[in-house]
């Protein structure tokens, strides 16, 4: 995994298994910067992060872990192209909090 995270603009693959289909990939782009969590950092994306992708990698243009799915906004009854994503810095930090 890259500690570093995924730039503004930056190109991204988004795996997971959505609706029970995993062989589907979604691209998009890293829409703005993390922090719009309070607590937790999240980072937008403008794609959307279909049920069964949460929990999957966000993977960058050298094939690195840079992000992993989390969730899509909603408005209505409808789902808007846009999603977060958990920074890997914050994964990597608590890892190494977490690392025995």
């Amino acid at each position: 995994i890259d500690c570093k995270g995924a730039a503004i603009g930056e190109q991204l693959e988004f795996y997971g298994t959505p609706l029970g289909n995993p062989n589907l990939v979604m691209r998009g782009y890293v829409a703005g910067p993390d922090s719009i969590g309070n607590d937790h950092p999240i980072t937008p994306v403008d794609a959307t992060i279909l049920p069964g992708m949460s929990g999957g990698s966000a993977i960058n243009s050298d094939g690195e872990i840079v992000e992993i799915n989390d969730l899509t906004a909603t408005y209505g009854f409808g789902v808007v192209p846009l999603g977060y994503l958990v920074p890997s810095s914050t994964i990597c930090s608590v890892l190494s909090k977490h690392a025995r």
